[in-house]
């Protein structure tokens, strides 16, 4: 027993020497992931105090990937028994692994292990924004500090301790939901950027319980704490919201309150610089109010510009309340393309936002012909998709549907004529012959992503559609760049364009209303058109003069 105490000693006695001989202010921690700066590189700053005299020097060794990267060192000044130190390390972010080694002459007194620099995002709402759907997948670029809400038995109890830094996963502690773990995959492999993401989402939650709270065990305190003491406050980039199917028995206000949660994060993470909210899609776990729900998360981009929608709409693996492991990861592929194009520079921009309704509107005098006005391309799935149109809450109206992608319009052709005023997409959550969850048709984009749904959408006094596709050729007219933001240079043709007199330049909306007249801006046979204020989309600029006519599509994509 007196050798097996004696060995307890020894192997304890360098842990003891390290805590007399030093005191940490600060010091990296094993897995940390420090915020990656406009340099493409974080900063790792050590200082404390050395208690002990008659040391010399302290140095910092730092290794990437196990091999020397740097080797700095300061002479000890004391002041009375102590001598304090400090070095600032900046590390690239990039998919590597960084040790310090903290050293009091040459004797090793701190150490962390597996460092990184990256990008720091956080994600809220409820069971979907931390399911899993049984995939399981880790990686070492993937970071989250402290458990989920969902593993704390006793919270209050729990939170001062919840202050680890963790290899992320999808189900286990240290979750942070399949949508958010494809999301960072994605970064990993396509950015080589290592990503933390915080999860604060809780299952089965209504949006009050989301709220700003001073409250430490509220939902929003314990994700804020976390991050906190995760040292990134000032350097989340971006949050994630996932929310809303127990909402659906009472969602007036869910918009109110949205706002609410997204104004909170705005003075608590200043970095923040895009929102990403999900629309959620029909689901048996909710009540009669989901199409006032899913109306109402629509158009919250309304009232908060940097707010950019998802839809979870499609047949995605749903159970009619969850989706499987591919929903999931689908999801964080569709979104992965959104946050690419924000922070990643991705030229990857086309159609990777879900189509959104601009307006509707009767085509002819009969009021037989309904025209609906999308911000991008719609794909009906099948004909029968024309069902599932409603008017003034009446539902199968129409007989047939047509699409026009030039013009990003759907054509419902009505059973007879209607007076109106309000349409929406896809019922409340059942199919009305069936009582069945509605699972499709649905309508998509060109790359597959499902439009957004809406609900009790009006019905304007009418416009008129410019068909230019089908009627001048697209040649002559040259734009550059081409997408475009914020500006575009466009070019004219050379042949027969007599600027004097019978001459227009005009750019059109895909509605076919004019949202410029360069007639007065061409110089030297060219104009250049500033997009400030229009929404992202498809335009045509148009060229007359005298019996010629020439037009060119462009695309602007914020």
């Amino acid at each position: 027993m007196k050798i097996l105490n004696l060995l307890l000693m020894l192997m304890l006695a360098p842990s003891l020497l390290f805590a007399q001989l030093i005191e940490l202010s600060e010091f990296p921690k094993r897995l940390q992931l420090y915020p990656r700066n406009s340099q493409d590189s974080g900063t790792v700053v050590i200082s404390g105090l050395v208690l002990e005299a008659g040391h010399t020097s302290a140095s910092v060794k730092v290794r990437r990937n196990s091999a020397p990267l740097v080797h700095v060192s300061v002479p000890l000044v004391y002041m009375g028994d102590s001598a304090s130190f400090s070095f600032s390390v900046k590390i690239h972010s990039e998919l590597s692994l960084y040790k310090f080694e903290l050293l009091v002459d040459s004797l090793v007194s701190a150490t962390a292990d597996s460092v990184v620099s990256g990008d720091a995002y956080i994600m809220d709402g409820q069971s979907n924004s931390v399911g899993s759907g049984n995939w399981y997948y880790t990686s070492p670029w993937i970071r989250s500090f402290g458990d989920n809400y969902n593993w704390s038995a006793n919270p209050d109890s729990a939170l001062r301790a919840d202050t680890v830094w963790s290899i992320a996963t999808t189900c286990l502690k240290n979750q942070i939901g399949s949508i958010a773990m494809s999301l960072a995959k994605n970064i990993i492999e396509k950015d080589s950027i290592p990503i933390c993401i915080i999860n604060g989402g809780v299952s089965a939650t209504v949006i009050e319980s989301h709220l700003p709270s001073t409250n430490p065990t509220s939902i929003y305190q314990r994700l804020y704490y976390r991050v906190i003491h995760a040292d990134l406050k000032d350097n989340i980039i971006g949050a994630f919201w996932h929310q809303g199917e127990s909402d659906t028995w009472s969602a007036s206000g869910y918009r109110i309150k949205f706002c609410q949660i997204y104004d909170a994060w705005m003075g608590d993470y200043p970095g923040i610089q895009k929102v990403y909210v999900f629309q959620i899609r029909t689901i048996t776990c909710g009540g009669a109010q989901q199409q006032i729900l899913r109306e109402q998360q629509r158009i919250i981009p309304e009232a908060r510009p940097n707010i950019s929608l998802m839809t979870g709409t499609l047949d995605l693996g749903s159970d009619g309340c969850h989706y499987n492991s591919e929903g999931y990861r689908t999801m964080g592929n569709w979104l992965y393309g959104l946050v690419a194009r924000d922070y990643y520079h991705s030229v990857d921009t086309v159609y990777i936002t879900p189509p959104n309704i601009r307006e509707a509107f009767f085509s002819n005098i009969g009021k037989t012909v309904l025209t609906l006005q999308f911000d991008q391309p719609v794909i009906p799935s099948d004909t029968g998709m024309c069902r599932y149109f409603s008017l003034d809450n009446v539902w199968d109206v129409a007989d047939s549907i047509q699409s026009d992608s030039s013009t990003y319009c759907l054509t419902l052709y009505l059973k007879s004529p209607s007076n109106a005023t309000r349409i929406s997409y896809i019922p409340n959550s059942t199919y009305s012959t069936t009582g069945t969850l509605y699972n499709g048709p649905w309508l998509r984009n060109p790359r597959g992503i499902g439009a957004l749904t809406f609900y009790d959408f009006p019905i304007t006094s009418g416009a008129t559609i410019v068909k230019q596709k089908k009627t001048i050729p697209e040649s002559g007219l040259t734009a550059s760049p081409n997408p475009f933001n914020p500006y575009v240079l466009l070019t004219l043709p050379d042949r027969d364009v007599d600027i004097r007199g019978d001459f227009s330049l005009k750019i059109f909306n895909a509605a076919g209303r004019m949202v410029a007249d360069l007639s007065r801006a061409v110089k030297e046979g060219s104009a250049i058109w500033h997009s400030q204020g229009q929404p992202s989309g498809i335009y045509v600029a148009r060229i007359s003069s005298g019996s010629h006519h020439w037009r060119r599509t462009i695309v602007l994509i914020k």
